[in-house]
């Protein structure tokens, strides 16, 4: 598979290659291997305390379901879309620092590219899904040209399923409230990577912030969302939901950062002026931010979470956005 070089608009196909109704399968060579089950086991964890929270493409009761499924179901064989996602899973895990061994999953992200280049569902949210956590992947390797293949193919199928809108409750196709709810997460997850693949690579941002309508998703956990509703539970406003929403709201501010490094050269005198709108509204941002991601918590307690600094790291790195484009015409 050959990833496009630009950033050009998608032409609407939700892939550049001929993808088929089928589902073939392929096999999972390891899953009769014991340690592989136990690295497999370590590195789900890795993915759902440390990337899940700030990025919650996947919901965790479900995707345990389809590991296990797709492990001790009959057989050894896994779709390859199934396959993909478990891959994804594996080889994002496979970045953090304290993951085991990385050389336990050699073929991981070739598996999961081949994958994505095999027959796989159209127009689905599983496969929007796949496609985000392959944009992510590669946005974190730094892999430009992947990184902007699998963005564009997301944001394609993603205006196709029209996530990007807050459509009311459809009568004729109801959704359930997880189906709602994931909607809206894997949305609002893609527009951060939408940003933060346009300012890894200095590149136009492709989703349209005067077209979205959607609202956040609830600041719920996985565990208490199933297809019949919310379950009770305490209250609590240290969720790890709560690191994505603050991550959602400061891409919305780096949105209009970057729109501005996309501004005429004859109107470079005035851009320290409209700097100044974003700026004010990141410093509201951290102003909000609840006490638990506040930079007094993390050195209060800097072990306990390790993902409650990344939203304020998302501060820092704005901050220095600002900084750089008030000194671009100096």
């Amino acid at each position: 598979m050959t990833a496009p070089t630009s950033a050009s608009e998608p032409s609407g196909k939700v892939s550049d290659s001929p993808f088929s109704d089928r589902s073939p399968t392929v096999p999972l060579e390891y899953y009769q291997n014991a340690h592989f089950f136990s690295v497999l086991k370590h590195r789900t964890k890795v993915y759902f305390q440390e990337w899940a929270p700030l990025f919650p493409v996947l919901h965790e009761p479900t995707f345990r379901k389809l590991l296990d499924d797709s492990i001790c179901g009959p057989g050894i064989d896994c779709p390859y879309d199934k396959l993909a996602q478990i891959y994804l899973v594996i080889d994002i895990a496979g970045l953090s620092s304290n993951a085991t061994d990385p050389e336990q999953f050699p073929t991981a992200t070739q598996t999961w590219r081949d994958a994505l280049s095999s027959s796989f569902p159209h127009k689905s949210i599983h496969a929007l899904q796949t496609l985000t956590l392959a944009t992510l992947c590669c946005i974190v390797r730094a892999e430009r040209d992947g990184a902007i293949h699998y963005r564009n193919r997301a944001i394609c199928l993603s205006n196709i399923l029209a996530l990007h809108r807050d459509c009311p409750h459809n009568l004729d196709e109801p959704c359930s409230t997880l189906t709602l709810e994931m909607k809206k997460r894997v949305f609002w997850t893609l527009y951060t990577l939408d940003c933060f693949c346009a300012a890894t690579f200095s590149l136009p941002t492709m989703l349209k912030t005067t077209n979205i309508t959607t609202n956040y998703p609830s600041d719920i956990d996985d565990e208490y969302i199933t297809e019949n509703g919310v379950s009770p539970k305490p209250y609590d406003p240290n969720t790890r939901m709560s690191r994505a929403l603050a991550l959602f709201k400061a891409a919305r501010v780096l949105r209009e950062v970057l729109d501005l490094t996309c501004i005429p050269f004859a109107l470079l005198p005035t851009q320290d002026r409209q700097l100044t709108c974003p700026e004010n509204k990141l410093d509201a941002w951290y102003g909000q931010l609840p006490y638990h991601l506040s930079l007094d918590a993390m050195v209060k307690q800097p072990a306990e979470n390790i993902t409650s600094s990344h939203p304020y790291l998302m501060f820092i790195f704005e901050d220095v956005g600002f900084h750089s484009l008030s000194t671009t015409d100096t």
